[in-house]
Formats: structure tokens, C-alpha cells, sequence
């Protein structure tokens, strides 16, 4: 059976751009042939100028055009703030499970379908991003939808059930994201500088490292710049150091300088960034938890409360056995990456009288 990590960079990054030859291209740059550009160049000045001129590099590798799937997204975004929820999940489906937007596209389309009281659909939107292939790395507000969901349905039982999976599988992502806010480095983040090579930098470059990093803090542009200056120090200055092991070109020792004073302020930014995207999660997961436990709360108050509850369905050991207001999944608890995102739920509303705002 296929591992966690493996189905999630399989599904995530295919269709992904590969490296790119020569070493700039349309919107892809490999540091490698990048640096091995520079090594053939060190005879010629202005080629070799050309290569080193972070700001050309920068917006040819990092700032990319806008793609038809980031177009969707706005316009997705745009239906929501106007209500028009089928308009708007009709523009999420454009989202291919390819894009790194896929995941917010599968979130935000779950809103969209319970703005418009298809709880069904909202459900479904949660299957697939609570699944164990995502859980450790669609963040918090997922479980918060789907626990809304079942409340909204009185499936008290669905509501507890995730509020008990976020807190065992999301504790220690948040201890991690708190640590990292307050010293913005940790392995994971070294794990994907090591290992990054293709600009700009996508799922597949970060891959498991994803579970102790911020969410999607790879597509930050000011993050991408900053380790492509440090990829660039590495690749580039062991290639100057030989050049001028046989030379005394001033301008080789200018370049050299300069690409050791880039990386090293690219480090401490890198550092000063990835404290901020960290405190940002940390303090949306902040505003999560809260909305959680007023779910627990109003669940906890709704089955001591309401007289039409059937206390006998709440006697331990019974949920083991499918009811007909118990929500129904046809599948073994293993996903596979042509069911992901085709999850269907069928649920029962809630009786009249125990409906109540929260």
C-alpha cells in the first residue's frame, strides 16, 4: 500500500513543471544549470553580469504570470463575497488537482456549499481535505467546517468525533508552528533549502516537511526570493572560488562578495519572514480553537437540553451500528487519488424543534 507521504507528492505534484534547460525558462529555473551557466561564462563579462543580475533572475524565476487557475480563484472569491455560491464552486471545480491551489479550492468550495445550506456538499468538501493523506496539512479551519456541518445537522456525534481528530492530529503541528514563531528555523525548513533546486518553489519541493512549516509558505514570493539568493551563494561561489584560484579578476571578487553578503542577509530575512507566517497561523489557529470549543460547548449544551433527543442513542457503545440519521461513507478508510475530491454524503436535517444559533 502506497505510503501517506508518497499519495500526497504523487497526487500534489503531478503535472508539475520539471527543470527547465537552458537554465532560465519561462517561469522555471534550475540553480544547478543556472550555477553550471555560470561556469561557462566567467570568460565572458557581460553574459556572466547578465546571469548574476538578481533582479532579471528574481522576476524571471519567481514572480510568474497569472495562470488561468489564479484567475479562478479571484473570481471564485469574488461570486462568495456576492453570494453567488454555485457561480462561485462552478469556478473552484476549474482548479486542477495538480495546482498547489487545489487544497484552498476544495476549502473554500466547502463554504460555499454550506453559505448555500447544502450541508451535503459541504460535508463532501471535508472528506476529501480531512482525509489521511491531508489532515497534517490543511491547517485548522477545515475541522471547524465540518464540525459547523454536523452541528448544523444535529450530528452531535459527527461534531465530537472531529473536534477529538483535530485535537490528536493537530497538537503537535501547532506546538511545532508556535516554535518556529518565536525562532523562524527548523529542520523542515533546512530539509527544504537543502533540497530545493527548481524555482519558484512548489509542493513538491517541500513534500512531509509541509506537517511543521505554515501553510503554503513556499508560494510567498519574499520566501522564494530568499532562498533562491541562499541556493544561489551555494551553487555559485564554490564555481568564483576556482575561477579565481587561477585568476585575480576584480570583478570575480566583486561577484564573489557579493553573492556571500546576499545569502547571508537572505538567512536572516528568511528567518524574520518565516517568524511572521508562523505567528499568523499560530494566531488564526488561535481563533479556531476558540470557534471549536464553542462547538463543543453548544453540542455539550444541546444533548443535556433538547427533549427530543433519543438518550438511548447516546449510550456508549451504540454508535458502532449505522442508524438512519448516522452519516454513511462507502469506502474502507483508505483513499486512493482517483477518489479524492468525489466524496458524496447523504444526511438527515435536523428535527424542527432543537434548531438553535449558535
Amino acid at each position: 500500500m502506497k505510503s501517506r507521504g508518497l499519495l500526497i507528492h504523487t497526487l500534489l505534484s503531478a503535472g508539475l513543471l520539471g527543470f527547465a534547460a537552458p537554465a532560465l525558462a519561462q517561469e522555471t529555473l534550475s540553480v544547478k544549470a543556472w550555477a553550471k551557466d555560470v561556469q561557462s561564462s566567467v570568460q565572458d563579462k557581460a553574459r556572466l553580469s547578465r546571469l548574476l543580475d538578481l533582479t532579471r533572475v528574481e522576476s524571471e524565476s519567481i514572480v510568474r504570470p497569472v495562470a488561468d487557475e489564479k484567475s479562478a480563484m479571484l473570481k471564485a472569491r469574488t461570486l462568495f463575497e456576492q453570494r453567488k455560491y454555485d457561480a462561485a464552486i462552478a469556478q473552484y471545480n476549474r482548479i486542477p488537482k495538480s495546482s498547489d491551489s487545489w487544497l484552498e479550492a476544495v476549502e473554500e468550495k466547502g463554504w460555499s456549499y454550506l453559505r448555500k445550506d447544502d450541508v451535503q456538499g459541504a460535508l463532501a468538501q471535508t472528506k476529501t481535505l480531512l482525509s489521511p493523506a491531508f489532515r497534517a496539512v490543511v491547517g485548522s479551519e477545515p475541522f471547524f467546517l465540518q464540525s459547523l456541518a454536523h452541528l448544523k445537522i444535529c450530528d452531535y456525534k459527527g461534531s465530537l468525533e472531529t473536534l477529538t481528530t483535530f485535537s490528536e492530529s493537530q497538537k503537535a503541528r501547532i506546538d511545532d508552528i508556535q516554535k518556529l514563531a518565536a525562532s523562524g528555523h527548523n529542520e523542515a525548513l533546512q530539509n527544504v533549502i537543502d533540497k530545493a533546486d527548481a524555482f519558484p518553489l512548489s509542493f513538491h519541493d517541500v513534500g512531509e516537511n509541509a506537517k511543521t512549516l505554515p501553510r503554503l509558505f513556499y508560494r510567498d514570493v519574499s520566501v522564494q526570493k530568499y532562498i533562491l539568493r541562499i541556493k544561489m551563494a551555494e551553487a555559485g561561489v564554490p564555481v568564483i572560488q576556482e575561477a579565481l584560484a587561477s585568476s585575480k579578476d576584480r570583478l570575480l571578487q566583486t561577484i564573489l562578495l557579493r553573492l556571500e553578503k546576499n545569502a547571508a542577509n537572505a538567512r536572516e530575512l528568511l528567518r524574520d519572514r518565516m517568524k511572521k507566517l508562523a505567528q499568523n497561523e499560530t494566531n488564526e489557529n488561535f481563533r479556531m480553537v476558540q470557534k471549536l470549543n464553542l462547538i463543543k460547548v453548544e453540542v455539550t449544551q444541546r444533548v443535556h437540553t433538547d427533549q427530543g433527543l433519543d438518550k438511548n442513542s447516546f449510550a456508549r457503545g451504540r454508535f458502532n451500528e449505522a442508524g438512519e440519521d448516522d452519516l454513511i461513507f462507502a469506502d474502507d478508510g483508505r483513499p486512493w487519488i482517483d477518489e479524492l475530491d468525489k466524496y458524496q454524503v447523504k444526511v438527515n436535517s435536523c428535527p424542527q424543534n432543537i434548531r438553535r444559533k449558535m
